[in-house]
């Protein structure tokens, strides 16, 4: 939806999701939460909801992932 729509668009749909209970458990939202927000400047919220999902995640490729992105927003 991103790619078509914009990160605007594609973030307008996951903020939804993530305003039900249940998604915001799920890392991976608040993963692509973070890319969304990060691909619109929004680094500092980015941030956030990358430490979110490693929060919520034990699973190693995804804490190896969120860790890469968020050493790569210390760059901003």
């Amino acid at each position: 939806l991103a790619e078509v729509e914009g990160p605007a668009g594609g973030l307008e749909v996951v903020q939804t999701l993530l305003a039900e209970p249940s998604m915001q458990r799920y890392a991976a939202a608040h993963s692509v939460a973070a890319d969304l927000l990060w691909r619109l400047g929004r680094v500092e919220e980015a941030r956030n909801r990358y430490e979110s999902a490693l929060e919520l995640t034990a699973h190693a490729h995804e804490i190896a992932f969120i860790e890469t992105r968020l050493r790569a927003l210390k760059a901003f």
